[in-house]
C-alpha cells in the first residue's frame, strides 16, 4: 500500500472510531482511501463522504459508497429494509473553469444532482458541510405537484448553462425530490438533518446572486451586478 494510501486510510479510521461506527465502517474506510489514493476523489470528498456514512450507520442504516445505480455512480448508498437511501455529497468546490460565477455554479449544480439522483431510490438526500451556504433553488424546497412551469424553466435555464452533455430534461426537474439535506461537521465527527424548506437566510441570499445571471447583459454568469447584502432574509 502507498504511503498515501496509508495516511488516509488513518485519518479516515479515526474518525469513525470517533463516531462510534469504527466497527461498521471497515470496508467504506478502505474504498474511500484507496480511491483517494489513486486520485479519484479528493480529500475534502472522502471525509465527508466518511462523515455522511458514519452518521447513517449509527442510524441503523447498511451504508456502502461510491456505488453504482442505475448507470450512474451514488456517492452513498443506505439501505434499511426494502427503503434506500441515495446521499449525495457536495464539497463546495468550485472548479476554476467557473470561479467567475461560483452561486450559479453550485445552484446549478445541486439542482442537477437532485434531478438526476432523486429518481433512483426510495428517498434522497444532499450532504454538505455545517458551514456551506449552498443555494437550493425554491423548486427543490417544493413537492413536486407545487412548482409552477415558470419556476421549472427558470430552474432549467440555469442548470443548462453549465450541464449540456447530455442535457437534463424538463421532466427530471418536475420530478425531482429533495427529501432531506444532511449538514456535515467533520470537526466534531457528527451530522445534522434539516428539512429543505429550513434553509438559513445566507443560502437565501446566495441563491438570488446565483439566479440574477439569468438576468445579466449578455446572459452569461458572473456578469450580473451583485446582490445587495443588506441583511439576511428572517
Amino acid at each position: 500500500m502507498s504511503k498515501r494510501f496509508e495516511r488516509m486510510y488513518a485519518r479516515l479510521a479515526v474518525l469513525a472510531e470517533r463516531m462510534g461506527v469504527g466497527d461498521l465502517l471497515g470496508p467504506v474506510v478502505e474504498r474511500l482511501a484507496a480511491l483517494y489514493s489513486r486520485g479519484v476523489l479528493g480529500a475534502s470528498h472522502v471525509v465527508l463522504e466518511l462523515v455522511a456514512a458514519g452518521w447513517l450507520a449509527r442510524e441503523g442504516y447498511t451504508v456502502s459508497v461510491e456505488e453504482p445505480v442505475d448507470g450512474l455512480i451514488a456517492d452513498v448508498v443506505a439501505r434499511a429494509g426494502r427503503e434506500m437511501l441515495l446521499v449525495e455529497v457536495e464539497t463546495g468546490y468550485t472548479p476554476p473553469r467557473w470561479s467567475h460565477a461560483p452561486l450559479a455554479y453550485h445552484a446549478a449544480r445541486l439542482a442537477a444532482k437532485t434531478a438526476r439522483y432523486s429518481r433512483l431510490g426510495d428517498r434522497f438526500a444532499l450532504a454538505y458541510p455545517l458551514g456551506y451556504a449552498a443555494p437550493l433553488h425554491p423548486a427543490l424546497l417544493e413537492p413536486p405537484w407545487r412548482r409552477s412551469q415558470g419556476m421549472l424553466a427558470e430552474l432549467k435555464s440555469l442548470v443548462d448553462r453549465f450541464y449540456r452533455r447530455p442535457p437534463i430534461p424538463l421532466e427530471a426537474f418536475m420530478d425531482a425530490r429533495l427529501d432531506a439535506v444532511l449538514l456535515l461537521d467533520p470537526d466534531n465527527a457528527a451530522a445534522y438533518w434539516a428539512p429543505p424548506s429550513h434553509a438559513p437566510g445566507l443560502q437565501v441570499l446566495a441563491l438570488q446572486a446565483a439566479l440574477s445571471t439569468l438576468t445579466s447583459p449578455g446572459g452569461e454568469p458572473g456578469t450580473a451586478s451583485p446582490v445587495a447584502a443588506t441583511s439576511a432574509p428572517s
